[in-house]
């Protein structure tokens, strides 16, 4: 199966969580609150299971196989 379209959606929304990542990073840096560096830490601990399955699945469509819906 050709996995093209999906590959390309999957980077998008790869994308997106990667930029929220890199703006809750710059939040933490910024920020002089010890109160909301927790809640930015907290909030970029709980994107990180997305961008990890988009990248299980990007590389389960680019070895051609149907990626889990885990």
């Amino acid at each position: 199966m050709d996995y093209s379209k999906e590959i390309i959606l999957a980077c998008e929304a790869g994308i997106k969580v990667l930029d929220t990542i890199k703006d809750y990073t710059k939040r933490m840096a910024s920020t002089e609150n010890d109160v909301m560096h927790t809640i930015y830490v907290d909030n970029r601990l709980d994107v990180l299971p997305h961008i990890q399955s988009q990248v299980a699945s990007i590389a389960a469509m680019l070895y051609g196989k149907e990626p889990d819906s885990e």
